[in-house]
């Protein structure tokens, strides 16, 4: 993800699983109706813990805020301005959503419903990448 987002012209980057389909139109005008100037990523948010697993219970003392990177609008100038760049698994984006001010993490739990997974392609070929 990052050797692309490195690549790519356009200052938001849309990011999608590779076994993600996008059932209808509405996912780009819940964006475009979410859009705050100062916003550096937004899509499905969940609270991970600092491995990256989603938190299932209250015992948890550090919730991080995670933007899930299956569907996921990013600013790219935000990210190039962090020196905490996006890993190849596993929870690829938790050390950048660590490091970034949360209410900048734009959590629309509705889009959700206007996607698909027709798998779970990348975990189960190479894993979750735990250390």
């Amino acid at each position: 993800m990052d050797y692309g987002i490195n690549k790519i012209e356009s200052p938001y980057i849309l990011i999608l699983d590779s076994d993600v389909s996008l059932d209808n139109k509405e996912i780009l005008k819940i964006f475009n109706d979410n859009y705050k100037e100062n916003f550096i990523s937004m899509g499905h948010a969940v609270y991970v813990d600092e491995r990256g697993f989603n938190i299932k219970n209250n015992k948890i003392t550090t919730k991080i805020k995670y933007i899930h990177p299956s569907i996921m609008l990013l600013n790219k100038q935000a990210y190039l301005k962090s020196k905490y760049k996006f890993k190849k698994h596993g929870a690829p984006c938790i050390s950048f959503m660590k490091n970034v001010n949360p209410e900048n993490l734009i959590g629309l739990q509705e889009i959700k419903k206007n996607f698909n997974y027709k798998t779970r392609g990348t975990i189960n070929f190479f894993g979750i990448g735990l250390k």
